[in-house]
């Protein structure tokens, strides 16, 4: 379709002709994460929070010889609450206005921009997802080095969050937290990370908080605003000690844990989780979603024995008329046959063991566009560019029961 003219009233039905499924046919296809994709997705959360009750034993009532005694099972009610995702994007009128004529050139003219944001916006449903909740991308200790307006931090590899190079990415924006729990007034951008030495380099766009005087102490480096306000993640699922949307952790309500102690990844390891992890559920575990390098040491141990298997992409996403296929890493354990995920999104020493059938994203409505003031496009009042906002409001329930993960492995 062809248009003469540009205007604000028409700029933003053609955004939405040119781009308004490609998120929500993005989500969930796993192009931001293999294992990502396996999690159900609904949409139907609505009210404030969720509540539902939760069966922690059978009770009584059972027994030989004599008419037994009645009791009921014990129950708990899980609360969930909904987290606000966002994405904000900035698209320049001038670049728009060039392309004027072809929905074509339109669609190239603000692809990088609106494809960048989404698939970003994808990457924080990822790590959010492998997180728990915190918002805490890495950690640094003590002041920085560099200067007020440039400093430089070490991103931690040891301690409860340890460097994942995809939880950092140039152009992110970020706030710190101290070692005294306060979130600095300051705001600073990425723009460079060294993969190798763990070295960060920040920009300071807003506020005068100086990093080389922060002091003593492990500080936090959390994504924008999200301190404490992302969804539950598989991390803080598996890891919780004391309570777990509003439950207390105990035996039928905590994941199996089997700490490695520094030895190299071997099947036995993946058996022993399988075996045990049945035992104790009477279920079998769907994935293990290991880290790259975990994945690639179990290629290297397993030789001529490997296969691999065709994992697809889940069905329970928005837009199921897009499926995917990714190559993993079949692995026959004592339990039967289950596929090894790596993903980027994983501490290095660590391997998660997850039942898909006991987790669940639940939305209020479908991610989209912020559109209800009648235009997805909103010209800004004191530059010469619109913004566009796509987003909305989740949750993710684990039930820490049938999880399981094993840390502490060898990364050398």
């Amino acid at each position: 379709m062809a248009i003469a003219t540009y205007t604000d009233s028409n700029f933003s039905p053609l955004f939405k002709r040119v781009w308004g499924e490609y998120g929500s046919n993005l989500y969930g296809t796993g192009a931001e994460d293999p294992a990502f994709s396996q999690i159900k997705k609904t949409f139907n959360f609505k009210g404030s929070q969720m509540d539902f009750p939760l069966d922690l034993s059978f009770g009584g009532g059972v027994g030989n010889g004599s008419i037994p005694e009645a009791n009921t099972s014990k129950k708990v009610t899980v609360v969930l609450t909904r987290k606000k995702s966002y994405a904000r994007m900035k698209l320049d009128r001038e670049t728009m206005i060039a392309s004027r004529g072809r929905e074509g050139a339109f669609q190239d003219a603000t692809r990088y921009e609106t494809e960048a944001k989404l698939r970003s916006f994808m990457r924080l449903m990822a790590c959010w997802f492998y997180n728990d909740g915190s918002g805490i991308l890495g950690q640094f200790s003590g002041s920085a080095s560099g200067t007020a307006a440039a400093p430089v931090v070490t991103a931690l590899n040891t301690g409860s969050y340890t460097f994942r190079q995809a939880f950092f990415e140039e152009g992110d924006y970020i706030n710190v937290v101290t070692a005294a729990l306060t979130v600095l007034p300051s705001m600073w951008e990425i723009t460079a990370v060294n993969t190798t030495t763990r070295a960060i380099t920040l920009s300071l766009v807003s506020g005068s908080s100086d990093l080389t005087a922060v002091g003593a102490g492990t500080h936090s480096i959390v994504m924008q605003g999200s301190y404490n306000a992302c969804q539950m993640g598989i991390k803080g699922a598996v890891e919780a000690s004391s309570t777990l949307y509003g439950v207390a952790i105990q035996r039928r309500y905590q994941a199996q844990t089997l700490a490695a102690g520094g030895q190299p990844i071997a099947v036995d390891h993946l058996n022993r989780l399988a075996v045990s992890g049945n035992n104790l559920t009477g279920k079998y575990f769907t994935h293990f979603i290991g880290s790259a390098r975990q994945y690639e040491k179990l290629l290297n141990r397993q030789g001529d024995a490997r296969r691999y298997v065709d994992v697809l992409s889940s069905t329970n996403k928005m837009a199921p008329k897009i499926q995917m296929s990714f190559r993993g890493l079949a692995l026959d354990t004592t339990a039967g046959e289950i596929p090894f995920l790596p993903s980027r999104y994983v501490e290095d020493d660590r391997i998660y063991a997850i039942n898909t059938d006991y987790i669940e994203m639940k939305h209020a409505e479908k991610f989209g566009w912020f559109e209800e003031d009648g235009s997805l496009l909103q010209r800004l009042p004191s530059d010469d560019a619109y913004e566009a906002r796509y987003g909305g409001y989740s949750e993710t329930y684990i039930n820490p029961f049938y999880q399981a993960y094993i840390s502490g492995l060898s990364t050398t």
